[in-house]
C-alpha cells in the first residue's frame, strides 16, 4: 500500500528462508506445523479463502480472449500453449497457466508458466518437446541465459557452472518463446498419486550427504520429481543408519526435474527422511528443495 493507503504494490519474495520470515513476521496465520510430519509448511486456511484460482480454468479464459496488443505477455502465453496443444495432441482442458498470470499480476518481465496434468498427457507432451525445439521458435536455453539462470537460482555455491550448464542444456521443459522463459511442470493427476496424504508419515532424520547411482529415472520429468537410487555410498550424516534402506530422492522443485539419466553416478546433499506409508514398511528417502546448502549434481 502507498503512503495515501489507495494503491497496493507487489514484489515476489525469490528465497524460500525469506518467504517464511515475512509471513512469520506479518502473516504467521499462513503457517502452519504439518501434523503427518513435513515440517512448517506455507498455506492458506480454506476459512480465509475468498476465491480459487484455477489454472485450467484461467487458460481456457485467456484462450476464449481477443487478442489484446496491449498485454503481449497473454498473447505468448496463448500461441505458447496453442503449439503445444497442437503438437502433442492433449485437450486443453487439462493444460493449465501458473505464475503471475494466474492472478493477474503479469508484467512485461513474466515468465511462461505451464501446467500440465494427468500422466499420459505429460508425457504426451515431453516427447514432442524436441520437435518443437527444431521445427518451432521455441529455443533452449543459450549458454549467456544458462550463466544468468545459474545465479539467478543462487546455485553458485551448489554446483559449478560447467556442471550446471551440461545438466540444463538438455532439459526439455524449460527455455524460451520469443524471447521469454517457460517452464513446464508435469504434474499427475490426483488419483494417480499413489502415495495418499493422510496416510505417509514423515520423520526428518538430519542432514545426509552421499554418493549414488540412479537406477531409475522414469519419475524424474514429473512434479514431485523423483529418482530411485541404488549403491549408496554415505559421505557425510547427523547419525548413523542402514544404506540399503535408503531408497530415492525426492522434491517438488523444478530445478530438480530431469536432471540424469538412469545410470548415472551422481552426488547428493539433502534432508534425510523416514517415510511410512499406511501399512508398508518405512524406508529413507533423501529430500531436496529447503535448504540452500543442498545439492544434486552429476560426478565427473
Amino acid at each position: 500500500m502507498d503512503q495515501k493507503g489507495r494503491r497496493k504494490r507487489y514484489t515476489k519474495i525469490y528465497d524460500l528462508s525469506k518467504r517464511y520470515s515475512f509471513l512469520e513476521q506479518h502473516f504467521p496465520q499462513y503457517l502452519f506445523s504439518d501434523p503427518q510430519g513435513r515440517g512448517l509448511l506455507q498455506a492458506v486456511p480454506n476459512s480465509f479463502c475468498s476465491k480459487i484460482h484455477n489454472p485450467c480454468l484461467k487458460l481456457q479464459e485467456l484462450l476464449q480472449q481477443r487478442v489484446d496488443q496491449k498485454d503481449s505477455i497473454v498473447n505468448l502465453v496463448k500461441a505458447f500453449t496453442k503449439q503445444l496443444i497442437n503438437y502433442a495432441e492433449i485437450p486443453s482442458e487439462v493444460v493449465g497457466v501458473t505464475g503471475s498470470i494466474l492472478v493477474g499480476l503479469q508484467t512485461e518481465q513474466s515468465d511462461i508458466d505451464i501446467v500440465i496434468y494427468g500422466r499420459k498427457n505429460g508425457l504426451k507432451v515431453y516427447q514432442i518437446m524436441e520437435t518443437l525445439f527444431q521445427e518451432t521458435i521455441m529455443n533452449r536455453y543459450t549458454i549467456e541465459e544458462l550463466k544468468n539462470l545459474w545465479k539467478n537460482r543462487g546455485q553458485k555455491n551448489q554446483i559449478s557452472f560447467d556442471n550446471f550448464k551440461k545438466i540444463e542444456l538438455d532439459k526439455q521443459l524449460q527455455g524460451t518463446f520469443r524471447g521469454t522463459e517457460f517452464y513446464i511442470r508435469l504434474v499427475p493427476f490426483l488419483g494417480e498419486n499413489k502415495e495418499k496424504y493422510d496416510q505417509t508419515l514423515i520423520r526428518s532424520a538430519g542432514m545426509v550427504e552421499l554418493e549414488a547411482t540412479v537406477s531409475d529415472n522414469s519419475n524424474s520429468i514429473f512434479t514431485p520429481a523423483i529418482y530411485e537410487l541404488t549403491d549408496i555410498r554415505i559421505i557425510n550424516s547427523n547419525q548413523p543408519f542402514d544404506e540399503s534402506s535408503l531408497k530415492r530422492l525426492y522434491s517438488h522443485r523444478g530445478r530438480y526435474c530431469e536432471l540424469v539419466k538412469k545410470g548415472a553416478q551422481v552426488r547428493i546433499k539433502g534432508k534425510l527422511e523416514e517415510i511410512k506409508i499406511g501399512t508398508k514398511p518405512s524406508f529413507l528417502q533423501v529430500y531436496l528443495g529447503t535448504n540452500k546448502e543442498e545439492f544434486f549434481v552429476k560426478k565427473e
